[in-house]
């Protein structure tokens, strides 16, 4: 759908978004249209090709990107973007999701079959994830682990500060760190580190909002490439997050 977007729900089934217009309806369907002009007047972030590999690729997602579309459509969308950047000629397929707020790595797949064997790798936590994030305060010890069930379900990170800031007004009384996540519950590094006292800077929902943003991005993407068998390692230096915290 190129503008707004389109749920239905089949006789006693679940609703369900659909994102072609080639959809086909049986008998009996029930829809809702959404359509609304102030989302498409929205001009979305452009994401950044990283690394293509053909049949999957990594991109830098900006902050304020959604990763998937919304009730109102993928306008604003990581998905509708990268579609529009290989004019349509690709399939494309969210293996795994950042939030809106954050920046950082994020895989696609362009096939159906990759798609189920990357979905399946980070299910197995066969991908390392490694994000970048700065915090209020400065926190000790320098490296630690949060165990703490979030909404009744396991949760753990791991933490290790990277440096605290030295020449910067900005910056003052915070700390950089490096975090690993080995589950993925919905907003688990930030709600970890709020829970210590740490809120992630510029975060709106637990902590407090900065017009420089969240702090959070995904910097490292390692893992042993499904299609080639051979180790891949996709990096971002501070530098090159740095521009979105400012």
């Amino acid at each position: 759908m190129n503008c707004g977007a389109l749920q239905v729900k089949k006789g006693k089934g679940k609703i369900q978004r659909l994102r072609r217009s080639s959809s086909g309806l049986a008998s009996g369907s029930q829809i809702w249209l959404y359509y609304d002009e102030t989302v498409l007047a929205l001009a979305p972030a452009k994401p950044s090709l990283i690394k293509d590999f053909n049949r999957y690729s990594i991109w830098f997602k900006p902050p304020g990107l959604l990763s998937q579309g919304s009730q109102w459509g993928d306008h604003c969308s990581l998905i509708r973007q990268i579609e529009l950047n290989f004019n349509g000629q690709r399939k494309v397929f969210l293996i795994h999701r950042l939030d809106q707020a954050a920046c950082g790595l994020v895989m696609l797949a362009h096939q159906k079959t990759t798609a189920a064997k990357l979905s399946r790798m980070f299910v197995e936590r066969a991908v390392e994830k490694v994000y970048h994030v700065r915090v209020e305060g400065l926190i000790r010890p320098d490296e630690g682990v949060i165990d703490k069930p979030i909404d009744g379900k396991s949760a753990i990170t791991r933490y290790r500060k990277l440096h605290e800031p030295v020449n910067s007004t900005r910056d003052a009384e915070t700390t950089l760190l490096e975090v690993t996540i080995e589950t993925g519950r919905k907003h688990q590094i930030r709600r970890h580190l709020s829970s210590l006292g740490h809120a992630v800077v510029g975060d709106a929902l637990y902590g407090v909002k900065s017009k420089n943003g969240l702090h959070l991005a995904a910097t490292k993407l390692d893992y042993k490439c499904p299609e080639q068998g051979r180790d891949i390692c996709v990096q971002l230096s501070e530098a090159d997050i740095e521009p979105y915290w400012m």
